[in-house]
């Protein structure tokens, strides 16, 4: 998955931590998934995220992902 980081008000990056979104889907995915590498480029970051089912870990981080402000791409 990625994060984009070119397309929102400049505050939404200063107030928003991957560390935070990476502890997070972590926790959600309960032992289905985990993130195990990412890359941070200019103007997004990819977290690769691995586990049994991509469409059970998708259901257990969709809350998170909705509340979240950042811009997904690529779920």
């Amino acid at each position: 998955m990625y994060l984009g980081g070119a397309n929102l008000p400049e505050e939404v990056y200063e107030e928003s931590d991957v560390n935070v979104v990476i502890e997070e889907l972590n926790s959600r995915l309960e032992g289905e998934g985990e993130m195990q590498s990412y890359w941070q480029g200019p103007t997004e970051t990819a977290l690769y995220l691995y586990g049994s089912n991509a469409e059970t870990m998708k259901e257990l981080i969709q809350d998170f992902l909705e509340s979240y402000p950042v811009t997904w791409k690529n779920l």
